[in-house]
């Protein structure tokens, strides 16, 4: 429970985490460590990464940026998804071809703590992983969006220009 909660991948029904009062001798202590791992590895390989943390950036990656009435959000592609940053800023108002789908995931980003409202925005509080671009996209702009065109790198340059184009293209050279 405390490696979920540090992670702070999922919103966690149970909130108990135990204290570490508790004695428990070396080798035991390395034989549950060893099983812990263990269990780590196999839910991961079933799709819940519970215990992974969600990529921070690194030098190596680029930060895209979404902006549009109002909003301001920063955030990058990668493995498993999209990230948004903490800090980002989402546009207040939803337009109407959006309310049925942006409205559910802003409610439960707002339940989570993840989304707040201060001073009028709405903000990130920290780093949430989104399953696509165009999910967060969508969140931030307050409305329907292919997040592939509508994230944006400091020049300019789409998502999909910049991973899906440009691997299109190695693809094709390296079938030549």
């Amino acid at each position: 429970m405390q490696r979920a909660k540090e992670v702070n991948r999922y919103s966690l029904d149970n909130g108990q985490v135990p204290d570490n009062s508790t004695y428990v001798p070396e080798p035991m202590e390395a034989e549950l460590l060893d099983v812990f791992e263990t269990i780590s590895t196999l839910v991961s390989t079933l799709g819940y990464p519970v215990f992974e943390p969600v990529a921070k950036q690194s030098s190596a990656s680029i930060a895209f940026y979404c902006r549009g009435g109002g909003s301001d959000g920063k955030g990058e592609l990668v493995e498993d998804g999209f990230v948004v940053h903490e800090g980002s800023k989402a546009r207040m108002e939803v337009a109407p071809s959006g309310a049925s789908s942006v409205n559910p995931q802003r409610e439960k980003l707002m339940t989570a703590g993840v989304l707040e409202e201060t001073n009028g925005e709405f903000v990130f509080t920290q780093d949430y992983l989104f399953t696509s671009p165009s999910t967060a996209a969508a969140v931030v702009l307050g409305r329907t969006a292919n997040g592939w065109v509508e994230w944006k790198d400091k020049d300019g340059a789409t998502l999909s220009e910049i991973h899906r184009d440009t691997n299109e293209a190695e693809d094709v050279a390296d079938n030549t």
